[in-house]
């Protein structure tokens, strides 16, 4: 059978050179009305001078037309058939451009093209000709050849004379293997009884075209339609999914599909490919998306929309603007949608799924290879923290497991092949002989040895061993196909660009030995050929390489493709013989998905392999060489997600103490490759070269003792090397548990480092205190001075103690604001900052720094997660984290002595649209209008302020003054306040630059918000209360302002401290006489309880402060302790209350 690859060259051999461009159309429009993700789309398609409405004009740019089925509405189509060498640029497209820009007259009036898509043989995109195809009001598409030479289509070419004669034809579809029809039925039997229901099908098995069959049985179930939404985690996954379900569809022409997805490839460093390269339009509105689908919703078949998880709330919205419930909700890689929602926070984009009112749907599946659980001590800790954890073994959220289909039994009934994990320790020496052959290889000693260990690994070398029991077969093949994973893009060229060279001149040195010692020149004739793939390509030359990988090989050579990660989860790629992991991998799911890629049926192939190539110092015995966890830190990594998912290798581990230390089942070899010199005597002892051995029947520690009571220096003779195989797997399992947590990943929560920064701040209390006890004179006033500066700005209860606390925890964090708001010194521009910045200044001198030392690993962490986290919203889902998860737990008295509390979101929502609501009704002035005021005397980390600014309630054209004059926040603690400010000004600066943009304007400045203050609200109402004039002056002024202020409008969520419960506590609650003597006139007065002490609660003293504030009239909306409303105190509250307000809403739960 022919493929597009020899038509494509047939054609260039029969056809004249003036011909080429003819013919190459000619063959478009057949793939056009042939391939089932374009006949879906398009009913016609002609030639453009065979086009009826062309004008007479010949062709200028357009080759091809087609008409779209579901408007009537025609594409503009160009075919470039050009050299696969010639580079593509933006001149190339210029004349399309313009051509398919122009109108055309019609019997219908005059018309504009809605699409347009451009073919090409050539992948040499230059980066001005691909920022074209973004962004175009007329949709663009790009589709290159290796996404026709998927396609579903037998190409059967002729060329009869000069003439091309084209008979191409669509294969057939599949039908369900057992396996997959069994998955069906139950699916069908679970949905019976349950709303949601998991279906875990091991990678290579099927997944996709099992989904499709369900819904089109589902459909038939339901009259013959049904409403789809398929979700996948990456557009890439989606144009693999939609081209599938297309070309395998039962029904082709009752199938109805549209995507939706955002182009996530917004730099180099994206490792998705972006929309223009896939074959249907993308929407990611939502009123287009209901628009599309509500003509001919009543139509028979499947009608499905194909989205990322990440544009789900476009599909949200299209079903707020009227789009019907959807039958059956198919979650792909549905490990995904599990994680940690915190509390008060909203749930991401991939959870909210779980959420039946968020996506209304009849059913759920949700499918993955590598089902992602939580155990109970993360659950444990979800609910201590009030958090929402979805682990996929809460059938809550998940629904019952519907079929089930593991690694194992697929590799019993002969869907897969199995799997081995060859672990090659290669000593460093080789590579330093190998590397001097070439005068040095641009890689360092390290990964050079790895690189050798892996294509020993591919060539299958077992040294003495070959042939024999723990080596690989006397005529064992080389194998073929590998995908290859480093650490980053660079390492990964690096390794593509030097590994032909390496192996060459090792190569030659095992030549050379083998003349002077017994040296194994089995398959040493394997050549590398080595490519380099990474997101930042486009998808035509990302889809080149892999068919580069898939293509014909000749007998000694292998080919290795390396990435960073653009090939783990959800790729598609060729059925491999093997797969290198030169570092550890961030995700176990990768791991167990790359295992689903080697373990891929292809004629010959028996076992797919894992190679984890090992660098070792020389001279080092395998038992110290295992000791090294950062060396060996990816074979811990790699067993331990196998035993996580592998229920066999599991359950083998599990048993190795019960069967006396026989590991003879485990699947994993051990090879090692060590720099034996040839004149060396010990180089005819067996195995000097290679040797590969299962791990067998002896003892391990034996083993271990041998090794590490041998009396002199470690020397290789081939009998260790042997053995290391005899203990390895013990020594690594126990790593694995002893070390894996401390070693492996980086993503760690805030509050793994609260204890520690609780420690830290405790310390550098102590290390002040000393300082400031024997301080001179000089500085012992500039600290006098900073203390009654904070007691001008805070209260009179402030101590030295406080101030101390205060800076300590200035010290801890600003390096985190520095971090999270690079490019904008947040320290320098917080007028607090500053204040506490001069101070810890002049404390320089005694080396404070030092106790943040080990702070570091977490700045590194805030760095890495910072730099990834463009929007304000990130960035404020960090410090929201950072605040919560850090600060309670390391400044735990203070939160405490202030009753700290947080609020969710959807109830800080309703108080805000309720007190707009109200001021609207009684006053005649909504919260936006001039003149309202508005104040959050509790800011807390402004959830109030910074929702209400992302509210809409506020018009646009309102937030600059709002933002400067009527709206104002104050907060006592020093970190809180920092939160809140940051919270406050990333909001409105990010409303601003957005506006900015749609109005196709610069970016404005960035503009500090000035109106919120560190103090004590009720204390800067005290009569009496000294203002600070010469320290925290600027944050004076602040309040001053405030107090001026015509606030009108009190929102937010009062502190509940009730006073101090235990002598040893240090948290008694302040007085404030003034505020205090007002609660004794009304709220104490007229109440009839005997012990009234609880109306000096702070929430109570929130509200009698509140209504003393707004005067006469506005409006005052808590968040409260509901302990007033019937209790026997707070009935002076309730008097009091009915006397002070004219109106009254209250909203108990």
């Amino acid at each position: 059978m022919s493929t597009l690859k020899n038509v494509l060259d047939q054609l260039r051999e029969n056809q004249p050179k003036g011909k080429y461009g003819i013919a190459f159309e000619k063959l478009m429009v057949n793939f056009y009305r042939t391939d089932p993700v374009m006949k879906s789309q398009f009913d016609q398609v002609v030639r453009w001078e065979d086009w009826r409405y062309n004008g007479g004009k010949t062709d200028s740019g357009i080759d091809l037309v087609a008409r779209r089925i579901e408007d009537g509405k025609w594409a503009a189509i160009q075919c470039k058939f050009f050299k696969p060498s010639t580079w593509i640029g933006k001149g190339h497209l210029d004349s399309f451009f313009e051509a398919s820009g122009r109108s055309f007259e019609t019997e219908h009036g005059r018309e504009h093209f809605a699409q347009r898509t451009i073919i090409s043989t050539s992948d040499l995109w230059s980066s001005t000709a691909e920022e074209a195809l973004a962004n175009q009001l007329i949709p663009t598409n790009r589709i290159g050849m290796a996404e026709i030479a998927e396609s579903p289509i037998n190409w059967d070419v002729a060329f009869p004379g000069s003439e091309i004669q084209i008979n191409l034809s669509r294969r057939e579809t599949f039908s369900p293997r057992p396996h997959q029809q069994e998955a069906i039925d139950k699916a069908i039997e679970g949905f019976a009884t349950h709303d949601r229901g998991k279906l875990i099908m091991a990678c290579g098995t099927g997944k996709t075209f099992t989904s499709l069959r369900l819904a089109e049985q589902v459909a038939e179930n339901n009259g013959g339609r049904a409403r789809v939404l398929f979700l996948v985690p990456s557009i890439s996954l989606l144009s693999q999914t939609l081209k599938e379900w297309t070309a395998q569809a039962q029904e082709q022409d009752h199938l109805r599909s549209m995507a939706v997805c955002s182009d996530s490839k917004v730099s180099k460093k994206a490792e998705d490919i972006a929309t223009y390269d896939l074959q249907v339009p993308v929407s990611t509105e939502g009123a287009d998306i209901a628009a599309r689908f509500a003509e001919g919703k009543r139509a028979k078949g499947l009608h499905v929309v194909f989205s990322t998880y990440q544009s789900l709330p476009a599909v949200h919205d299209a079903q707020r603007q009227g789009l019907d419930d959807f039958d059956l909700v198919i979650c792909d890689e549905a490990h995904r949608t599990t994680g940690v929602t915190l509390a008060g926070e909203e749930a991401s984009n991939f959870t909210k799924i779980h959420d039946a009112g968020y996506i209304r749907a009849a059913k759920r599946l949700y499918m993955t290879a590598t089902p992602r659980l939580f155990d109970d001590a993360v659950k444990g800790k979800a609910a201590d923290h009030s958090a929402e954890l979805a682990s996929m073994d809460d059938e809550a959220i998940y629904g019952p497991e519907f079929y089930r289909l593991g690694f194992g039994e697929a590799v019993e009934k002969g869907l897969l092949t199995d799997y081995k994990v060859l672990v090659m320790t290669v000593d460093e020496s080789v590579a330093a002989d190998a590397m001097a052959r070439s005068g040095g290889e641009p890689i360092n000693l390290t990964l050079a040895s790895a690189m050798i260990g892996a294509w020993n690994g591919l060539a299958k070398r077992s040294g003495s061993l070959q042939g024999r029991k723990g080596g690989f077969d006397e005529g064992a093949e080389p194998m073929r196909r590998t995908v290859a994973f480093a650490r980053d893009i660079k390492t990964s060229t690096q390794i593509a660009e030097s590994f032909p060279g390496l192996i060459e001149n090792y190569r030659r040195l095992l030549e050379e030995k083998s003349a002077l010692n017994d040296v194994s020149l089995h398959n040493v004739d394997l050549h590398v050929e080595a490519k380099h793939v990474d997101g930042g390509m486009n998808a035509m030359e990302r889809n080149t390489k892999l068919s580069w990988l898939e293509s014909p090989i000749d007998d000694q050579d292998t080919r290795i493709l390396t990435n960073a990660r653009c090939l783990s989860e959800g790729v598609d790629v060729p059925a491999l013989d093997s797969v290198i992991f030169f570092n550890p991998r961030n995700s176990m799911v990768d791991v167990v998905q790359s295992v689903g890629r080697v373990m891929r049926k292809s004629e010959g192939k028996t076992d797919g392999y894992i190679i984890l190539p090992v660098a070792v110092p020389p001279n080092v015995s395998p038992a110290q060489a295992l000791n090294d966890n950062t060396r060996f830190k990816v074979v811990w990594q790699i067993l331990n997600a196998l035993r996580a998912h592998d229920d066999r290798f599991n359950a083998q581990v599990n048993s190795i103490a019960l069967n006396e230390g026989n590991v003879q089942e485990l699947p994993i070899e051990v090879g090692h490759v060590d720099g034996t010199d040839p004149s060396d005597p010990a180089a005819d002892s067996p195995a000097s070269d290679e040797a590969t051995a299962d791990a067998t029947d002896a003892d391990p520690k034996q083993a271990i003792d041998a090794a590490e009571k041998s009396p002199a220096p470690y020397q290789d003779n081939g009998e260790l090397t042997q053995q290391i195989a005899l203990f390895s797997l013990e020594q690594w399992q126990e790593a694995m548990y002893t070390k894996l947590v401390d070693k492996v990943g980086s993503r760690t929560y805030w509050e793994d480092w609260a204890d520690d920064v609780a420690t830290i701040a405790e310390n550098q209390v102590t290390r002040i205190k000393a300082l400031v006890a024997g301080a001179d004179a000089s500085l012992r006033r500039e600290f006098e001075a900073f203390v009654e500066g904070l007691r001008g700005n805070l209260n009179d209860a402030i101590s030295d103690d406080d101030a101390i606390s205060m800076l300590s925890q200035h010290l801890i964090t600003a390096p985190v604001f520095n971090a999270l708001f690079e490019g904008y010194d947040f320290v320098e521009h917080n007028p607090v900052a500053r204040v506490m910045q001069r101070m810890v200044a002049a404390l320089q001198g005694a080396n404070l720094e030092s106790e943040t030392e080990s702070l570091e690993k977490f700045y590194d962490d805030v760095r890495n997660r910072a730099s990834q986290v463009t929007s304000a919203s990130g960035k404020q889902q960090v410090i929201k984290e950072l605040y919560e998860r850090f600060f309670r737990k390391a400044f735990r008295k203070q939160s405490e002595a202030l009753g700290i509390v947080y609020t969710r979101v959807e109830i800080v929502d309703f108080i805000l649209r309720a007190a707009d609501d109200v001021s609207k009704k009684h006053f005649g002035r909504g919260l936006t209008d001039e003149g309202t005021c508005i104040l959050d005397p509790f800011a807390g980390t402004s959830t109030f302020m910074v929702r209400l600014l992302q509210s809409g309630l506020i018009e646009p054209e309102d937030l600059p003054r709002k933002y400067a004059k009527e709206l104002y926040a104050t907060e006592i603690m020093l970190l809180a306040y920092y939160v809140s400010a940051a919270n406050i000004e990333t909001t409105f600066n990010a409303l601003q630059t957005e506006a900015a943009l749609r109005r196709e304007e610069p970016a404005p400045d960035y503009v500090p918000f000035a109106n919120i203050a560190l103090a004590d609200t009720f204390q800067i109402h005290e009569d009496g209360d000294i203002p600070d004039l010469n320290v925290f002056s600027a944050n004076n002024d602040t309040i001053e302002r405030q107090k001026a202020a015509p606030i009108n409008v009190v929102i937010g969520n009062p502190p509940y401290s009730a006073g101090q419960t235990s002598a040893n506590d240090l948290n008694a609650n302040l007085k404030y006489p003034s505020l205090d003597e007002r609660i004794a006139r009304t709220y104490a007065e007229k109440s009839t309880a005997t012990n009234k002490n609880s109306l000096y609660d702070s929430y109570l003293r929130a509200f009698r402060w509140a209504t003393d504030r707004i005067g006469d009239q506005g409006v005052v909306a808590f968040v409260s302790n509901g302990g007033w409303l019937d209790g026997n105190t707070g009935d002076g509250v309730r008097l009091s209350m009915a006397e002070d307000f004219t109106d009254l809403y209250v909203f108990t739960f």
